[in-house]
């Protein structure tokens, strides 16, 4: 379980600052299919990541919100964010599109691992954290990690 080793994480590493959200991140609320892979990988928002039905287990529907509005339900201050880590499954470029205010933070840091180039949004995402003012501190297969004012 996911879930399971995030808090194992957390507490091995003796993490205060760190709140688990369980909640599908994207760039407005509303609710959308989320098509499972009948492996367990390659889940994606975009049926067209499938080359052929057979692959699909089971299609869900899933309730999104804006990373913005999940924090501010919270009472979470979006200026104290300092580090993003995206990994949700396809939906990376509307997550961002979500949290336009975040990224506008000067020492924010952002890591968005396992987006490879052959996916659909690579090069949106690419070119939206460029467009935000992000330098790329590593560009190759398969993440994205940028910075502002240091990666330190």
């Amino acid at each position: 379980d996911n879930i399971a080793n995030i808090k194992k994480n957390i507490k091995y590493n003796n993490l205060k600052n760190v709140i688990i959200v369980t909640k599908w991140a994207f760039s407005k609320k509303k609710t959308l299919k989320f098509y499972l892979h009948n492996q367990d990988f390659c889940n994606s928002i975009f049926q067209s990541e499938f080359k052929n039905k057979n692959e699909i287990k089971k299609v869900v529907s899933i309730k999104v919100d804006t990373v913005e509005h999940i924090l501010k339900e919270l009472k979470i201050d979006i200026t104290k964010i300092k580090f993003v880590k995206l990994d949700n499954e396809g939906s990376e470029f509307e997550t961002l599109n979500g949290m336009k205010n975040i990224l506008k933070s000067k020492n924010l840091k952002l890591l968005i691992p396992d987006l490879s180039p052959n996916e659909i949004i690579y090069n949106d995402v690419l070119n939206l954290v460029k467009n935000q003012g992000f330098i790329l501190y590593e560009e190759k297969l398969p993440k994205i990690q940028g910075y502002k004012n240091g990666w330190e």
